[in-house]
């Protein structure tokens, strides 16, 4: 896998990696953080997806006219069913040609369980030291953003 170049926000992939198409030209998710546990809640991909079988962020497509934030707030709705309070960061944007992915943190007071639907095929709420494999690419590029929050217990 190639690596990355990095600043506080923005990822960026070689362009001569083998990656799956991407769905759309702008995607986000975000990463459920629980204050109670300090835990993530990280989605286990269905077969009926790219990248199937990778553990990764909650998230999808940017539907026309909305804001990455927009649509991860829509997307933790529509994916994991939590309606609850949270509190969004901007972790990272992954960037491969025209394709963007916005990557936000969700802090969330208590974990939650999630709904499933079509698109995972589980979840588990851990540490960053005890992450599930394979884990899909995309959260692989959050995971050093990820890191540096989740030290500072979800503050930029």
């Amino acid at each position: 896998m190639p690596f990355i170049t990095v600043d506080r926000f923005l990822l960026t992939a070689d362009d001569d990696d083998d990656q799956e198409p991407f769905w759309g030209s702008a995607g986000a998710g975000c990463v459920p953080y629980a204050i109670d546990t300090r835990r993530i809640c990280i989605q286990h991909r269905s077969q009926a997806v790219n990248e199937p079988g990778t553990w990764g962020t909650w998230g999808g497509a940017i539907d026309h006219g909305e804001s990455a934030l927009q649509a991860v707030k829509r997307e933790l709705i529509e994916e994991a069913g939590y309606r609850g309070a949270v509190k969004y960061t901007k972790l990272s944007v992954f960037k491969k040609g025209t394709f963007t992915y916005t990557n936000y943190l969700a802090t969330v007071t208590k974990e939650f369980t999630p709904r499933h639907s079509w698109e995972s095929q589980g979840h588990r709420w851990v540490t960053l030291d005890d992450l599930p494999t394979p884990l899909h690419f995309g959260f692989k590029f959050v995971l050093p953003a990820l890191a540096t929050v989740v030290a500072s217990d979800g503050d930029l």
